[in-house]
């Protein structure tokens, strides 16, 4: 599948998280700016071209996020956006700011980059408390729940899909569909393209959905089918979506903020999955929306004073346009 299609860093309510299993070898570029980050990968991928190494751009929330050359098994990703345990792997860790360090007034940038992690630290406070919403959202929800007609449903799903035992155990990758960013939840839908038929749940808290989509994604796994598992970017664990690209088939859970447009595709409403919600169950989800609704949007204002401060970063640094030393630094190693 066309890796473009996801997400390789995103905020989540546990903090950023990179959202796919990272090869063996890991080079971290940390410091400088993001726009400087992303003249250095974009000068690494031309040399890595020429020396006949195939290498993709990853991209996440704040733009590229880095190279991989899945071949190779090698990773050269933003720092700052990598995991601690990541980072802990690290073959090498560029430090911009060292390697450019009379180019900018260190005691501004101090200043920029602190305002910067206070905007990152507060937008996670406020995902970590949608997530908690969220989750007592779907605790509600789920009560009425009606799981013979969710195992029927899956049944006869998963036979239309043409899934058949293969005497194997397919491989789960997981990745991130959707991204947190300024501008609200994004979502890239270029990655269902593989799919020649996609079921299409809609469930506005995805109580239902997801545990469709996960006896499915149980379904093809132990049915020896390799299945993209497309988790929640909000906290970075739940599987949302899959893509089975074997059978050219997946599944949608269109949620809040995850709706998608009709096309072609036969939509199927989480009612049908529900005993009669009571009055009161009612007026519980839809008082949890509006605190929902609420966070998330401090949670993205957060993100745009977060941008505001990046963009001072990026005027600092703006003026290095030379990076041969930085890419010399990687190739070299590599």
């Amino acid at each position: 599948m066309d890796n473009s299609c996801f997400y390789y860093g995103t905020h989540t309510a546990n903090g950023v998280r990179s959202g796919f299993v990272a090869p063996e070898n890991i080079y971290s570029v940390s410091g400088g700016s993001s726009e400087l980050k992303e003249k250095i990968f974009l000068a690494v991928s031309t040399e890595l071209e020429e020396k006949n190494i195939y290498n993709e751009i990853i991209f996440s929330f704040d733009g590229c996020f880095g190279i991989i050359c899945p071949d190779e098994e090698i990773l050269i990703a933003d720092g700052d956006l990598l995991e601690e345990k990541e980072i802990e792997k690290s073959k090498i860790n560029l430090d911009l700011d060292d390697l450019f360090e009379t180019k900018f007034p260190r005691e501004l940038l101090h200043i920029y980059r602190n305002e910067r992690n206070k905007m990152s630290e507060r937008c996670h406070r406020f995902l970590a408390a949608a997530q908690s919403v969220k989750s007592d959202m779907v605790r509600i929800d789920r009560s009425s729940v009606n799981m013979s007609n969710i195992i029927s449903y899956t049944s006869k799903l998963w036979k239309k899909s043409g899934g058949k035992m293969k005497g194997s155990v397919g491989t789960e990758t997981k990745r991130f569909v959707s991204c947190i960013t300024p501008e609200g939840v994004e979502l890239n839908l270029k990655a269902f393209d593989a799919c020649e038929r996609l079921a299409v749940i809609v469930d506005k808290t995805g109580a239902a959905s997801t545990l469709i989509v996960d006896r499915l994604r149980r379904y093809a796994l132990s049915s020896g089918y390799d299945v993209v598992s497309c988790i929640c970017s909000l906290d970075g664990e739940t599987v949302e979506h899959i893509i089975i690209p074997e059978l050219s088939f997946g599944v949608f859970s269109s949620e809040h903020y995850h709706r998608i447009l009709p096309k072609k595709e036969r939509r199927t409403f989480a009612a049908r999955f529900h005993t009669k919600d009571t009055e009161l169950t009612k007026n519980r989800i839809a008082f949890s929306f509006r605190a929902y609704r609420s966070l998330m949007n401090e949670a993205f204002d957060s993100l745009i004073d977060m941008q505001a401060e990046e963009g001072k970063i990026n005027c600092i640094f703006g003026g290095i346009t030379d990076v041969t030393d930085a890419t010399y630094e990687i190739i070299s190693r590599i």
